[in-house]
């Protein structure tokens, strides 16, 4: 879902998020899952309805505003997945990140630096480790 409304945010005249398949999966975890999963899956469903109407909306319309509809979304994911680690396959250890996307201050600061460095002689900077 996140990744559907990433390309509505980038091209508002694409298709409109297919919510369907989404509240079939949605339906089935409640069906079958635990109770804090499911408490956690329908946070996350929050979190997609409420910023998907934000972008519907046309209101989220920068990369800035992008990384703020971000943070809780992922946020939520993340919650998610360690709720469903914990309590359907006994993992306590938490997933600390969904990805190792710098964020968009770095992002910002990199392509600075690189653009920078494209209009001298300097070389670009190695990617930190």
């Amino acid at each position: 879902m996140q990744l559907a409304l990433r390309h509505c945010f980038q091209d508002p005249s694409a298709p409109k998020v297919q919510w369907a398949p989404w509240n079939e999966s949605l339906t089935v975890l409640q069906m079958v899952a635990d109770s804090r999963i499911v408490e956690a899956a329908q946070q996350m469903d929050l979190r997609f309805w409420d910023y998907g109407s934000l972008i519907k909306d046309g209101l989220v319309t920068t990369e800035e505003q992008w990384a703020a509809v971000r943070g809780p979304i992922e946020a939520s994911r993340l919650a998610f997945i360690n709720a469903a680690r914990r309590h359907l396959v006994g993992i306590d250890e938490p997933v600390r990140s969904l990805v190792a996307r710098p964020s968009l201050a770095e992002r910002q600061r990199r392509n600075a630096s690189i653009a920078s460095a494209q209009n001298g002689s300097a070389s670009l900077p190695a990617p930190p480790d």
